[in-house]
Order: structure tokens, then sequence, then C-alpha cells
């Protein structure tokens, strides 16, 4: 009898702690499917940073290529303006020899 009573009361433990232990996986599942959905929001706001960069990236290196060509060409304007004042000095020296 005595056996008996203790199946019994482990049997009735056992009936209440089921419905707690499904209880408990049902919050850990969901609380594993939040963290992935974090996650997935994270890895796409990160590819949506990483895709701005780059197009802000690409909008530097524009704006460098084109301040290389003004820097070319003040440099081409500045050779010629060089080139035109020594020209115009050269007949000056020829007249006054």
């Amino acid at each position: 009898m005595k056996q008996s009573q203790i199946l019994l009361a482990a049997v009735i433990a056992a009936a209440f702690a089921i419905p707690a232990a499904h209880a408990q996986s049902q919050t850990d599942a969901a609380k594993a499917e939040q963290s992935a959905q974090q996650a997935q929001e994270s890895a796409e706001a990160a590819e949506a940073a990483a895709t701005a960069a780059e197009a802000k990236a690409q909008v530097a290196e524009g704006e460098a290529q084109a301040a290389e060509g003004q820097a070319q060409t003040a440099a081409d304007a500045s050779d010629t303006a060089a080139d035109a004042a020594e020209q115009a000095a050269e007949p000056e020296e020829e007249e006054d020899n």
C-alpha cells in the first residue's frame, strides 16, 4: 500500500509538472523566435547601413576625381599664364637690346 501511495503521488506530481514544463518550453520558444526576429532586423539594418556607406564612398570618389580634374585644369591654366607672361616679357627684352 505504501508503494502504491508513493507511486500515485509521483504520477500526480508528474501530471502537474508536464503542463508547467510545456508552458516553459513554449515561453522559451517564443523568446528564441523573438531573438531570431531581432537578429534578422539587425542584419537588415546592417546591410542597409553598408549599402548607404558604399553609396557615400562612391559619391566621395566621384567628388575626388572632379577635384583632381579641377586641380589639373588650374595647373594647366597656371602653366599657360606663365608661358604667356614669359612670351610677353621676351619682346620687351629684345626691344631693349
